[in-house]
């Protein structure tokens, strides 16, 4: 009989279809399709299943006892260290509960005000369009209307002379606000960062008003137990989702958090790959670079963790795919080749402002987020820059996109990463790679192996590991051929902007001497606001095609190998690599709070609920 068996319950054993039984309910157990059955009863009352066991409740009053009195000292504490209303205005998280107590007591308007008025200080040259979304919040406050020659002020604020503005007759504010001072400013065309800075202090003292009652309400409570629930991460925390790539010692998975159901991209690499090869650095590297980065243009790093198997980095999930994706469908516009390249220039400048060098900047290593910004990924291979003398002369990177002093072991410097940064450029418009241009002139190594072997000339666009032996013979790089052609319709300050990042001596180099600085002032980013990309207030140019996982799955998916050896063996660290291996314990704490509170904006209803040492904490 080859009939599948019948299911039971897992209560008490009774068979699906039996008289005894109920249809299930379908439930929703973080993001998991799962199954709820309840075998019928026909006397509750004295059913032994339906009535707590003996000394259950007095257990959980305990129980719940323990963990009231661990809250209230917990809460105590945070009560110290957030005495100041700044100190919790300025934290991520206490920076959500603090705004969602102030809205249940009616002071959207005042926080909405606040907002704008920060965003409003960052602008450097602020327009008439800049303030009428700050003057409009401003009136909510003071409730008050809008002049009818308001919008004609704004309009010709640089036309208008001093003498004839209608200064409007004082009004009594709510709070007293100098709102007639400030378009009495606006009208004689000083729109200075400070403008609002007075109404500013009047609406934080007001809501600062609110913050004693706040430290003794639920909502701090929450925040409290919340704090209380950052901690490092394990294998069982995650559910795996797909299998994204595979690299030379580990590979990508999209996992789900399921407490909190966030998505993130889980790196790891194998224990086996890293005792058996001598790359072990790379790992604590980028370790030692992720936890430091802090850049909206670098894929930072969320958690970390290690087990028996591997070490793991778990990073955002990019679904907008790689820039190699795209570029093999189709080359991009000046407009994104720009946008593209000043994130990722503004990315560099980062890492080598912590004191790295990235040297793996290449198509495939640049990921886009579903918004379409860049962000560097794949730090393994960075390298310190030069200190006090010290140069690393290690060769490291992709062939076709390494600098000449890397391929020849001259150094590795923060130009370095620009010459890359070049060839990316020349990818970005043409959507090939570079020309090599040795190809006709190297013999062949078949017909002509004496010649082969006496040619000296090297390339660093070659991709052949014999120009690679041929540079580090060649320190001096005195048989270097680093011609650059390009096609004649790449014109303006774009092929200048390529040329000078091609530059084979590093000093000279854009990005060399004068650095970041020089490189900003070029003719190609001249309408560039740096300053408004950084904080990713400017708009994409383009809007990639978002990647959707499935969360629903009643089984784990299978992880394909596509032919690659993956050794995911268990094995016994050695009391060495145990020292190693628990320095990659790392939680970024930010973004925690990040996570939680994206997952409760956008839960939909739903709770969250957070497992911790003193039970759930369960978040509405």
């Amino acid at each position: 009989d080859h009939s599948p068996p019948v299911p039971c319950c897992p209560r008490n054993g009774t068979k699906i279809g039996s008289s005894s039984f109920i249809w299930p309910n379908f439930v929703m157990a973080g993001g998991i399709m799962a199954l709820e059955v309840y075998p019928e009863s026909k006397d509750t009352s004295k059913s032994s299943s339906s009535s707590p066991r003996p000394g259950r409740k007095r257990e959980d009053r305990r129980r719940s006892r323990r963990v009231s009195k661990s809250v209230a000292i917990r809460a105590d504490a945070y009560r110290m260290r957030f005495s100041e209303f700044e100190s919790m205005f300025k934290h991520k998280l206490g920076n959500y509960f603090l705004k969602e107590y102030l809205r249940e007591h009616h002071q959207s308007d005042c926080l909405d005000f606040v907002n704008e008025v920060d965003k409003y200080r960052r602008i450097v040259q602020p327009t008439p369009s800049d303030l009428r979304v700050v003057l409009a919040s401003l009136r909510r406050i003071a409730l008050i209307e809008q002049d009818e020659n308001e919008n004609d002020q704004l309009r010709n604020i640089q036309q208008q002379s001093s003498h004839d503005q209608r200064h409007p007759s004082p009004r009594r504010c709510r709070y007293g606000l100098p709102v007639d001072h400030v378009l009495a400013c606006v009208a004689l065309g000083k729109l200075h960062a400070g403008l609002f800075d007075e109404c500013y202090d009047r609406v934080m003292g007001v809501l600062r008003s609110f913050y004693p009652s706040f430290l003794k309400s639920d909502s701090f409570l929450r925040f409290v137990r919340c704090m209380s629930y950052c901690r490092t991460i394990k294998q069982s925390d995650l559910r795996v989702l797909k299998c994204l790539g595979f690299g030379a010692f580990g590979r990508v998975l999209a996992v789900e958090k399921r407490d909190t159901r966030q998505l993130f991209a889980m790196k790891e690499i194998s224990k086996v790959s890293l005792r058996s090869n001598r790359f072990s650095w790379m790992c604590k590297n980028e370790m030692e670079v992720l936890t430091m980065t802090n850049s909206p243009f670098v894929l930072n790093l969320k958690y970390a963790f290690h087990d028996k198997t591997a070490v793991h980095f778990l990073f955002e999930l990019c679904t907008g795919g790689d820039l190699l994706a795209h570029l093999q469908r189709a080359p991009f516009s000046l407009g994104q080749v720009r946008r593209c390249t000043t994130e990722i220039a503004i990315g560099l400048n980062h890492i080598h402002s912590l004191g790295w060098c990235y040297r793996d900047l290449k198509p495939s290593n640049i990921m886009l987020t579903e918004s379409g910004h860049c962000k560097i990924t794949d730090l393994g291979m960075c390298l310190r820059l030069p200190k006090n003398g010290v140069v690393q002369k290690h060769v490291g990177g992709t062939p076709g996109y390494w600098s000449p002093e890397v391929l020849a072991g001259v150094g590795n410097f923060a130009a370095s990463d620009y010459w890359s940064l070049g060839v990316l450029v020349y990818n970005m418009i043409t959507s090939r790679n570079f020309p090599d241009p040795l190809s006709e002139k190297r013999p062949s190594r078949r017909r002509e192996r004496e010649a082969y072997k006496a040619f000296k000339p090297w390339s660093p666009f070659t991709k052949t590991t014999e120009d690679k032996q041929r540079a580090l013979k060649d320190p001096t790089m005195k048989y270097i051929d680093a011609t650059v052609n390009l096609p004649e319709d790449i014109t303006g300050p774009v092929r200048d902007l390529i040329e000078q990042l091609l530059v084979v001596d590093p000093v000279k180099r854009l990005g060399g001497e004068g650095g970041f600085e020089r490189f900003q002032r070029h003719p190609f980013f001249r309408r560039v606001d740096w300053k408004k990309v950084e904080r990713q207030e400017s708009k994409p140019i383009f809007i990639p095609q978002k990647v959707v996982f499935k969360r629903r799955l009643l089984f784990p998916p299978k992880i394909e190998t596509r032919g690659k050896r993956m050794d995911f063996s268990p094995i016994r660290d050695t009391s060495a690599e145990k020292r190693t291996y628990d320095k990659f314990m790392f939680t970024n704490e930010d973004a925690f709070y990040d996570e939680v509170v994206e997952s409760i904006q956008h839960g939909k209803g739903n709770k969250l609920k957070l497992d911790g040492d003193d039970g759930p904490c369960v978040i509405c």
